[in-house]
């Protein structure tokens, strides 16, 4: 996996890199590696740098032991190992305009919290203008539904990044809603009647059936 050739879009790793419009995307991606990797909790913060031998030593107010020194130092090495591993991942899954936050982060948890900061801060201005768009989004009546999809999950995932969830229900009726009326409408009138028991991806499975029986763009 490591050796797959890299590109200006796609990584070593064979994700995507990090663009100014596909966080969501690349986040999950970059998350699924980091923890492949093993060195996921490196960049949560969840498995913290360990104290340097002097600050163990200050605490203790005295020179470790051997064996206290070499069971320190070992701690330490793996934890700098993983976490040059976590920040290697990182850096070359993001694009080269997009580097800056890295460095400013010095370490892997910090290069994603800085990150995040850039591509998805979390602020009510940010919140309003995304629920703003997924509300008013609506599918072009030749567009692509597959496209149509792939820009309503970022939205929706976009909105989970920084803490706003939606259930399932309302999300099935702005999907529905997102549609073509003149095409979908009569078909979605009568799917409502039954959204209780269905997930979105379930619901969108259905789109595409439909769409695949009209015919659609994206689905031929």
């Amino acid at each position: 996996m490591d050796n797959l050739p890299e590109n200006s879009h796609r990584s070593r790793y064979g994700i995507a890199k990090l663009q100014d419009h596909n966080y969501s995307t690349w986040s999950h991606q970059c998350r699924m590696l980091l923890s492949e990797k093993k060195v996921w909790k490196v960049v949560t913060g969840d498995h913290p740098q360990p104290e340097s031998i002097e600050e163990r030593e200050k605490e203790k107010g005295s020179a470790l032991t051997d064996t206290e020194f070499k069971r320190a130092q070992k701690e330490i090495d793996n934890w700098d190992e993983n976490n040059e591993e976590a920040l290697r991942i990182i850096s070359f899954t993001v694009s080269d305009p997009l580097q800056a936050p890295i460095s400013y982060g010095k370490t892997s948890k910090g290069a994603w919290d800085e990150l995040k900061r850039v591509h998805a801060p979390d602020d009510k201005q940010r919140k309003f203008s995304l629920l703003r768009h997924l509300y008013r989004i609506d599918m072009a009546r030749d567009g692509s539904l597959i496209d149509h999809e792939r820009v309503f999950d970022e939205l929706v995932q976009n909105l989970a990044d920084i803490g706003h969830s939606i259930d399932t229900e309302e999300l099935i009726v702005l999907f529905a809603n997102s549609l073509p009326q003149d095409t979908f409408g009569n078909w979605i009138q009568a799917q409502l009647a039954f959204i209780d028991n269905i997930t979105i991806t379930e619901f969108k499975g259905r789109v595409r059936e439909e769409a695949c029986r009209l015919n659609l763009n994206g689905l031929r």
